[in-house]
């Protein structure tokens, strides 16, 4: 049975997100396995979706996304970032 996801976007729609597929991109993005994204992890993906992409700007934007200000981004985060 699928896990589904609705989440509230800021457009005001609700999105319906496959926790299984959301698990598989993050563990993409976790190079090293460690069940969390790193900075330098984060800046592969960024590149991945956006091409140049410097340092400076991905740290905003990795700011943005480790909401728990520990250095790295879980799971919980990474769900709030994607669909934001």
């Amino acid at each position: 049975m699928k896990k589904i996801l609705f989440v509230h976007n800021h457009a005001t729609q609700f999105v319906r997100l496959d926790l299984a597929e959301l698990r598989k991109t993050f563990d993409a993005c976790d190079l090293n396995g460690d069940g969390f994204i790193n900075p330098e992890e984060f800046h592969a993906l960024l590149i991945k979706l956006d091409g140049d992409v410097s340092r400076e700007e991905c740290m905003l934007d990795f700011d943005i996304a480790d909401t728990e200000g520990d250095g790295y981004i879980g799971f919980k985060e990474f769900i709030v970032w994607w669909t934001n």
